[in-house]
């Protein structure tokens, strides 16, 4: 899997979405506990695939992604299939549900 890219602006998120099929965003927020614990988790269990691309984003470095994507609370992890989204886990979602659904997505 290729690392994960960190966006700085929401042009960059935009960008980041729609040149790849399956794209994972996570949006993070500064000081957030919950946040510095499931980044590590995520990029750990999304380590086995090829097909995925992970970006990561601060909201509060890029503010207009919280009204693009409609976050009301961090951390929040979007995917996407062909420029849509279809998978929403916010705040204590659980990995082994999390898992399961990228794996019938994926594969």
């Amino acid at each position: 899997m290729s690392q994960a890219e960190t966006l700085q602006s929401i042009e960059e998120v935009r960008t980041f979405v729609a040149e790849n099929d399956n794209a994972l965003l996570f949006i993070s927020s500064q000081g957030c506990s919950v946040c510095s614990a499931l980044w590590p988790r995520i990029q750990d269990e999304l380590e086995t695939y090829d097909n995925i691309a992970l970006g990561y984003v601060d909201v509060d470095e890029v503010k207009e992604v919280s009204g693009e994507y409609l976050v009301f609370t961090a951390p929040i992890t979007l995917v996407f299939q062909d420029q849509k989204e279809v998978m929403r886990e916010d705040r204590f979602m659980r990995m082994e549900a999390f898992s399961e659904k990228i794996d019938l997505m994926l594969t």
